[in-house]
């Protein structure tokens, strides 16, 4: 139908020599497709990296990454994994002391663990540092240490036990607990197996939650030897999980839960799965297009031929990844998945033309010479309108996209050069190849679905009408399509990583996903910490924030309601019942207190008392002189929290103050999200409004809220600007294929109907866009714009053919070729990577519809414009082979 010109004629002799360099040295050529693959492979295998950090996929110049760069340099120990151990409300408590211990000390032990920072010392941390309690625990203390008055003020312990049995017999339930349990401190101390009689704060200070729930351990991973692995910190991680896991399993410590999260952790995870997921999804492809060509083909010749070329052109993919990029992320290792359907496309668009051909030759030779004549050209500009749309998303500045579309630009032209000449050459080496494939009656005027579809002839315009209001009602539900930033909804709920950072945010309303804002000096610190406080949207300000408390006043009253320890009073003062016994001797006291607590019904109690009566001399000694130094403890503290101001960062041990202040003397804000009931810190809701409000507040903003929410915003627009970008490139490549602006309409009008299609289906379902899938758009474009251009292609040969541009075989390979990419992206559904998944299940929809507008829509329209003189009739014989 359409006159010829010079690039047809250029591109007919090039697709002519190709067929007939294969056809006379069949075995040289699939030498030569064999030896490239297993240098590529081995290349790839040799230098291929991973890398699993998010902010490596944006572009480093953007201020906002300046900032976190900034951040990193002034604070090392940024990426610090977190092991949180959950202590059950009580980090003091003694067996989660020791299970605290016990790990640090292991995990310093370890070579793949760099520093480890549980707490640090009590006796290191000064007084001032109760102001960054809650106003309530403050007061709490305040009365605790009110209660204790009797016992700061007491000469010896006989004199406090002659002060309790005095009032035993007016003692509450709590009282009566609580006189017990010091009389079991004591009965250890004097036998000698306690170490304290007063209960004190612990010899060490933990990093824990508000709550007290939750303890926090900080572990540096080494990084030693971890780039270009896959999830590069996962040996560190294993080494943190192992140590856990062999701690958990000994009997001292089988009711403690812990776990490691943290952003480096998650990052880690989400990689390892991703790798995972993607290996198993284009195993299972593989299977199932091998399969798929079995059942079609009817025979396994054919099907073992085209995938050994899909594997010879996979092993060359890999090469290229390694080469034009160098390393995989979590977004482009999904190339394998893309190539696996994509790869063997080319081989079913021949395949399908010589299965018309062939009967009509006696040879094989002619037969592949003519189909590359008769498919080639569809196979050429479908290859390059592809390969164009990927490689335009190069050019935006989201990594993650862009070193996708590098790779699979380039794996899928060698994918289609490796078809071409491996698939024909193994055909031409097998004895009788024209016995292997199967003749399809009809010629190459054979009708697609033997004519079920003609009827798409005969009513196009009603076709036509039909798709329009299908179309324009996709559009208005497309509207509906949010963009979900909640990157701990793609993960799986069976990531360890995951499910203790959901529990860490939940139990203190605060999350790794916070926002941290530096400040040069003390005075900006104090000035930023009073204005984030004040937003709405912030529940805490955190790090460097501790030494600019809030209610100072307030807090500051309540300390000195603290009793102020004056002089020991004497043993014989009034107020102090006489016993008989040794003054400074507790064991006569103690055998007054066994009859008063038996007959309350505390029996623990009285036998401690009982305990404690019996001791030796040298025993009783010795918890005179324990009790002696807990209280000289006891009126020490007393005195320093009534006395206490606020802490100066000169004044913290260094393990608290590292983490406030950076290298460069810098104070770190850590700014924290305010809950928000049913909403994941992450999403867009909760997100968006603490972010900008952060923002606003100090522009210097950084850390993982700050860069989820900037990274959103140059990942939208950067699939946007992929999209508009090759889009662009396929119709500068169709034009100047097809020379016709309705032709390059038409060859895309598939792929932009299935995605406004596939949003609206989207919108009514309420599926959302999010980091993993929504690069949808740029995907259907490069990988569905094939369908329409080989159709055009067909119709322009053959226009008198039923349904137009899909006779003579062209019909069959498309379905099979959008069979084969739509189930590479279907086997991503069994991922357990929700991202992932959500990925193989928008494009499975995309690609199906691709299909439908394809096969429904486009025969309708180049149906319209076939000029009257072209247009079949049941008698009228098809146009002749061009």
């Amino acid at each position: 139908m359409r006159t010829g010109g010079w690039m047809d004629d250029v591109r007919e002799r090039a697709l002519s020599f190709w067929a007939g360099a294969i056809i006379a040295h069949p075995l040289r050529v699939l030498l030569v497709c064999v030896a490239v693959a297993a240098g590529a492979a081995g290349y790839a295998a040799w230098r291929l990296d991973f890398h699993s950090d998010r902010s490596a996929l944006i572009d480093p110049a953007l201020d906002w990454q300046q900032r976190y760069e900034s951040y990193k340099r002034a604070f090392p120990n940024w990426d610090d994994a977190i092991v949180v151990v959950d202590t059950g409300a009580d980090a003091a408590d003694a067996t989660a002391d020791a299970f605290l211990d016990a790990l640090s000390s292991a995990l310093r032990a370890h070579p793949r663990i760099a520093g480890v920072v549980d707490g640090f010392p009590t006796d290191d941390a000064p007084a001032g540092l109760v102001y960054s309690l809650p106003l309530e625990t403050i007061e709490s203390v305040a009365r605790d240490l009110q209660r204790a008055s009797p016992a700061m003020h007491a000469p010896s312990f006989d004199a406090l036990l002659r002060l309790a049995a005095f009032g035993a017999a007016t003692m509450d339930d709590d009282a009566r607990a609580e006189l017990g349990a010091l009389l079991e401190r004591a009965a250890d101390a004097g036998e000698g197996g306690g170490a304290r009689v007063l209960p004190g704060p612990a010899p060490t200070q933990r990093f824990t939650t508000p709550s007290g729930r939750l303890a926090l351990l900080f572990v540096t991973l080494d990084q030693r030897g971890a780039a270009g692995v896959v999830g590069g910190d996962a040996a560190g991680v294993r080494a943190v999980r192992r140590a856990i896991e062999r701690l958990t399993a000994e009997p001292a410590f089988a009711g403690i839960e812990a776990g490691v999260t943290g952003v480096p952790v998650l990052e880690t995870d989400e990689t390892l799965q991703s790798v995972r997921d993607a290996s198993r999804a284009s195993a299972l492809g593989v299977l199932l297009i091998m399969l798929l060509f079995v059942i079609v083909y009817r025979g396994v010749s054919v099907p073992i031929m085209a995938g050994a070329s899909l594997m010879l052109g996979l092993l060359c993919a890999f090469g290229w990844a390694t080469l034009g990029v160098g390393h995989l992320q979590v977004l482009s290792v999904v190339f394998m998945v893309i190539l696996v359907g994509l790869g063997a496309d080319m081989a079913i668009h021949l395949i399908s033309r010589l299965e018309v051909v062939h009967p009509d030759h006696d040879h094989m030779g002619p037969a592949i010479v003519l189909a590359f004549r008769g498919a080639g050209p569809g196979i050429v500009t479908g290859t390059l309108t592809t390969a164009a749309a990927f490689a335009a998303t190069g050019l935006t500045d989201f990594a993650g996209v862009a070193e996708l579309g590098i790779i699979a630009a380039g794996g899928i032209v060698l994918c289609t050069l490796v078809a071409l000449a491996a698939f024909p050459s193994m055909l031409m080496l097998l004895p009788r190849p024209e016995k292997r494939l199967r003749g399809r009656p009809g010629g190459v005027s054979r009708p697609f679905m033997r004519g079920k579809l003609d009827a798409i002839d005969k009513h196009a315009k009603v076709a036509l009408v039909v798709w329009t209001v299908i179309v324009l009602a996709c559009a208005a539900m497309a509207t509906r399509v949010r963009y979900d930033t909640d990157l701990l909804a793609l993960l799986p709920d069976n990531v360890e990583s995951v499910l203790w950072e959901r529990r860490l945010s939940a139990d203190d309303e605060r999350s790794v996903w916070h926002a941290v804002v530096r400040a040069e000096h003390e005075t900006e610190a104090r000035l930023l910490a009073d204005r984030l406080r004040g937003l709405d949207e912030v529940s805490e300000v955190g790090g460097a924030g501790v030494l600019f408390p809030e209610d100072v006043d307030a807090k500051r009253a309540a300390l000195r309601t603290i009793p102020e320890p004056g002089p020991l009073l004497a043993d014989n003062a009034p107020g102090i019942p006489g016993i008989p016994g040794d003054p400074g001797d507790p064991r006569a006291a103690a055998s007054a207190l066994v009859g008063m607590l038996a007959g309350a019904g505390d029996g623990a109690g009285a036998a401690a008392a009982r305990r404690i009566g019996a001791l030796d001399d040298a025993q009783a000694a010795r918890l005179e002189r324990v009790f002696a130094e807990d209280r000289a403890d006891l009126r020490a503290r007393a005195s320093a929290l009534r006395a206490a101001e606020p802490a100066r960062a000169d004044e913290l041990p260094p393990a608290l103050r590292d983490q406030l202040v950076g290298v460069d003397g810098s104070y770190l804000l850590r700014v924290y999200p305010r809950a928000v009931e049913g909403l994941s810190v992450l999403s867009p809701d909760r997100l968006n409004p603490f972010v900008i409000a952060v923002l606003g507040a100090a522009p210097n903003a950084t850390g993982p809220s700050v860069q989820i929410y900037e990274s959103t915003r140059v990942i939208r627009r950067a699939n946007v600007v992929a999209a508009a970008l090759a889009a662009f490139v396929i119709i500068v490549i169709l034009t100047i294929d097809f020379r016709n602006a309705g032709d390059v309409f038409c060859a895309l009008t598939p792929v932009v109907v299935a995605i406004v299609m596939l949003l609206g289906v989207m919108g009514a379902l309420g599926m959302s866009l999010n980091f993993a899938n929504t690069i949808v758009a740029p995907l259907i474009l490069g990988l569905g714009v094939t369908a329409g251009v080989h159709a055009v292609h067909r119709w322009r040969q053959q226009p008198r053919d039923r349904p137009a541009g899909l006779a003579g075989g062209a019909g069959r390979a498309i379905t099979m070729t959008l069979s084969t990419t739509t189930i590479g992206f279907a086997c991503m559904m069994i991922a357990e990577h929700r991202g992932i998944r959500s990925l193989g299940l928008v494009m499975t929809l995309g690609l199906v519809m691709v299909w439908a507008s394809t096969t429904l829509l486009l025969p309708a329209m180049l149906r319209v414009r076939t000029p009257r003189a072209y247009h079949p009739t049941d008698k009228t014989p098809s146009a002749r082979e061009m």
